[in-house]
Protein backbone atom coordinates (compact mmCIF):
# COMPACT_ATOMS: atom_id res chain seq x y z
CA UNK A 1 0.00 0.00 0.00
CA UNK A 2 2.67 2.42 0.93
CA UNK A 3 4.91 1.36 -2.19
CA UNK A 4 1.38 2.47 -4.08
CA UNK A 5 1.40 5.44 -2.91
CA UNK A 6 5.04 6.33 -3.12
CA UNK A 7 4.84 5.82 -6.94
CA UNK A 8 1.28 7.55 -7.29
CA UNK A 9 2.46 10.54 -5.53
CA UNK A 10 5.58 10.46 -8.32
CA UNK A 11 3.23 10.01 -10.78
CA UNK A 12 1.36 12.77 -10.16
CA UNK A 13 4.39 15.42 -9.20
CA UNK A 14 5.93 14.19 -12.63
CA UNK A 15 2.57 14.69 -14.96
CA UNK A 16 1.61 17.77 -12.83
CA UNK A 17 5.61 18.99 -13.83
CA UNK A 18 5.31 17.81 -17.36
CA UNK A 19 1.89 19.72 -17.70
CA UNK A 20 3.03 22.60 -16.43
CA UNK A 21 5.81 22.67 -19.18
CA UNK A 22 3.47 22.74 -21.73
CA UNK A 23 0.11 24.86 -20.02
CA UNK A 24 0.15 28.23 -19.07
CA UNK A 25 -3.20 28.11 -17.73
CA UNK A 26 -3.54 27.12 -13.80
CA UNK A 27 -6.82 27.64 -13.31
CA UNK A 28 -7.63 25.19 -16.36
CA UNK A 29 -4.42 22.86 -16.10
CA UNK A 30 -4.19 21.75 -12.16
CA UNK A 31 -8.04 20.70 -11.81
CA UNK A 32 -8.05 18.73 -14.86
CA UNK A 33 -4.60 16.69 -13.97
CA UNK A 34 -5.79 16.24 -10.16
CA UNK A 35 -8.95 14.84 -11.69
CA UNK A 36 -7.40 12.52 -14.19
CA UNK A 37 -4.65 11.43 -11.43
CA UNK A 38 -7.67 11.32 -8.56
CA UNK A 39 -9.73 8.80 -10.87
CA UNK A 40 -6.61 6.75 -11.40
CA UNK A 41 -6.15 6.05 -7.83
CA UNK A 42 -9.09 5.37 -6.71
CA UNK A 43 -9.34 2.13 -9.76
CA UNK A 44 -7.04 0.37 -7.59
CA UNK A 45 -8.27 -2.26 -5.70
CA UNK A 46 -5.48 -1.20 -2.49
CA UNK A 47 -6.77 2.72 -2.69
CA UNK A 48 -10.38 3.16 -1.18
CA UNK A 49 -9.79 7.24 -1.39
CA UNK A 50 -7.33 9.75 -1.96
CA UNK A 51 -6.78 13.26 -1.39
CA UNK A 52 -4.67 15.31 -3.64
CA UNK A 53 -3.98 18.54 -3.39
CA UNK A 54 -1.37 21.26 -4.85
CA UNK A 55 0.08 24.97 -3.99
CA UNK A 56 1.15 26.09 -6.72
CA UNK A 57 1.89 30.38 -7.22
CA UNK A 58 0.47 31.01 -4.13
CA UNK A 59 -3.03 29.30 -5.04
CA UNK A 60 -4.16 26.05 -3.12
CA UNK A 61 -5.78 23.31 -5.33
CA UNK A 62 -7.56 20.52 -3.20
CA UNK A 63 -9.50 17.66 -4.56
CA UNK A 64 -11.16 14.46 -2.99
CA UNK A 65 -11.85 11.20 -4.12
CA UNK A 66 -13.62 7.89 -3.53
CA UNK A 67 -14.74 6.69 0.05
CA UNK A 68 -12.49 6.09 3.43
CA UNK A 69 -14.34 2.78 3.43
CA UNK A 70 -15.70 1.02 0.22
CA UNK A 71 -19.17 0.76 -0.19
CA UNK A 72 -19.98 3.07 2.84
CA UNK A 73 -20.30 6.24 0.97
CA UNK A 74 -18.60 8.70 3.24
CA UNK A 75 -16.04 10.43 0.59
CA UNK A 76 -12.75 12.06 1.99
CA UNK A 77 -12.60 15.82 2.76
CA UNK A 78 -10.57 18.60 3.93
CA UNK A 79 -10.79 17.33 7.26
CA UNK A 80 -9.60 13.45 6.67
CA UNK A 81 -6.66 11.99 8.47
CA UNK A 82 -4.14 10.11 6.30
CA UNK A 83 -1.19 8.22 7.60
CA UNK A 84 1.51 9.23 5.43
CA UNK A 85 4.00 6.89 6.73
CA UNK A 86 7.47 6.53 4.84
CA UNK A 87 5.84 8.65 1.59
CA UNK A 88 6.68 11.53 4.28
CA UNK A 89 10.13 10.92 4.18
CA UNK A 90 10.12 11.01 0.58
CA UNK A 91 8.73 14.21 -0.34
CA UNK A 92 10.59 16.07 3.00
CA UNK A 93 13.46 14.94 0.71
CA UNK A 94 12.25 16.73 -2.26
CA UNK A 95 11.47 19.47 -0.30
CA UNK A 96 14.90 19.88 1.15
CA UNK A 97 16.48 19.11 -2.05
CA UNK A 98 14.50 22.05 -3.94
CA UNK A 99 15.25 24.74 -0.83
CA UNK A 100 18.94 23.42 -1.41
CA UNK A 101 18.87 24.68 -5.16
CA UNK A 102 16.66 27.43 -4.80
CA UNK A 103 20.05 28.52 -1.97
CA UNK A 104 16.82 28.96 0.55
CA UNK A 105 19.34 26.45 2.93
CA UNK A 106 21.98 24.78 3.09
CA UNK A 107 22.86 20.98 4.23
CA UNK A 108 25.59 21.90 6.57
CA UNK A 109 22.98 24.60 8.34
CA UNK A 110 22.67 23.65 12.27
CA UNK A 111 18.78 23.61 12.76
CA UNK A 112 18.91 25.79 15.57
CA UNK A 113 19.05 28.52 13.00
CA UNK A 114 15.56 27.72 12.43
CA UNK A 115 13.94 27.19 15.49
CA UNK A 116 12.82 30.21 18.39
CA UNK A 117 14.10 29.73 21.43
CA UNK A 118 17.93 28.03 22.72
CA UNK A 119 17.95 24.67 22.03
CA UNK A 120 21.98 23.46 23.54
CA UNK A 121 20.96 20.15 23.57
CA UNK A 122 20.06 19.94 19.37
CA UNK A 123 23.76 18.43 19.43
CA UNK A 124 25.45 15.28 18.83
CA UNK A 125 28.93 14.71 20.47
CA UNK A 126 29.61 18.13 20.90
CA UNK A 127 28.37 18.50 16.91
CA UNK A 128 25.50 20.60 16.11
CA UNK A 129 22.48 18.79 14.26
CA UNK A 130 22.17 19.66 10.68
CA UNK A 131 20.08 19.05 8.01
CA UNK A 132 21.80 16.98 6.34
CA UNK A 133 21.97 14.88 9.58
CA UNK A 134 17.73 15.37 9.58
CA UNK A 135 17.35 14.05 5.69
CA UNK A 136 19.96 11.21 6.50
CA UNK A 137 18.34 9.61 9.87
CA UNK A 138 22.32 10.26 11.07
CA UNK A 139 21.62 13.20 13.35
CA UNK A 140 22.10 10.88 16.95
CA UNK A 141 18.48 11.97 17.75
CA UNK A 142 16.48 9.00 19.78
CA UNK A 143 14.31 6.75 18.46
CA UNK A 144 10.93 7.28 20.13
CA UNK A 145 10.46 10.93 21.76
CA UNK A 146 9.27 11.60 24.44
CA UNK A 147 11.28 8.87 26.28
CA UNK A 148 8.59 7.48 28.36
CA UNK A 149 7.09 6.17 25.30
CA UNK A 150 9.99 3.19 25.38
CA UNK A 151 8.16 1.74 28.46
CA UNK A 152 4.66 1.80 26.61
CA UNK A 153 6.06 -1.08 23.99
CA UNK A 154 7.75 -2.99 26.64
CA UNK A 155 4.45 -3.87 28.29
CA UNK A 156 1.95 -4.61 25.27
CA UNK A 157 -1.50 -4.61 27.27
CA UNK A 158 -4.95 -3.35 25.79
CA UNK A 159 -3.98 0.23 27.83
CA UNK A 160 -0.89 0.85 25.30
CA UNK A 161 -3.36 3.21 22.61
CA UNK A 162 -5.41 5.25 25.71
CA UNK A 163 -1.69 5.73 27.69
CA UNK A 164 -0.34 6.70 24.39
CA UNK A 165 -2.78 8.69 23.40
CA UNK A 166 -2.64 11.09 26.67
CA UNK A 167 1.16 11.37 26.53
CA UNK A 168 0.72 13.02 23.33
CA UNK A 169 -1.80 15.18 24.30
CA UNK A 170 0.98 16.26 26.96
CA UNK A 171 3.69 16.32 24.17
CA UNK A 172 3.67 19.83 22.22
CA UNK A 173 6.41 21.64 20.40
CA UNK A 174 8.63 22.60 23.28
CA UNK A 175 8.82 19.85 25.17
CA UNK A 176 10.12 17.88 22.35
CA UNK A 177 12.48 20.27 21.38
CA UNK A 178 13.93 20.31 24.85
CA UNK A 179 14.15 16.72 25.21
Amino acid sequence: MKYSLLLASLFVIISFQKSLSQENNLDDIVPEIIKKNGDKFVKSKNISSVSIGIYKDGRIYTEHFGEIVKGKNNPPNDNTIYEVGSISKTITGYLVAKAVLDKKIKLEDDIRVYLDGNYPNLEYNGTPITIKHLITHTSGLPTFLPSRMNGLYEKLTKEVPNEYLALEKSYDKEKFLNE
